[in-house]
């Protein structure tokens, strides 16, 4: 896994970032990434929480065990936003899908 930390000491925000490996898989020509490993130990959930959904990706925050967090899930860019439930892109409560061709 690839990551890094950023801490602004003025601000006091620190910023975590990752590039995850091995959980995206792909059927024929589509892919699914599974996030339950990002969102659970938060007690997230990308449809009961909330999670801000765009064409780059879903966006959620709030205040997790009094801390404000921020969570960013960037994904392939699509025509429409990443909508619960979508047919060809789309989310569940704690997976992503998209088509090689959308």
């Amino acid at each position: 896994m690839n990551y890094s930390f950023c801490f602004n000491s003025t601000s006091y925000i620190t910023v975590f970032r990752c590039i995850v490996l091995n959980c995206v898989r792909k059927t024929l020509k589509t892919y699914t990434a599974d996030f339950s490993w990002l969102l659970w130990p938060l007690g997230l959930d990308f449809i009961n929480n909330g999670f801000n959904e765009t064409k780059n990706g879903l966006y959620w925050g709030s205040v997790v065990e009094g801390i404000p967090t921020k969570v960013a899930v960037k994904l392939p860019p699509q025509e429409e936003p990443y909508k619960a439930w979508g047919t060809v892109y789309g989310h569940c409560h704690a997976h992503v899908w998209w088509s090689e061709h959308s």
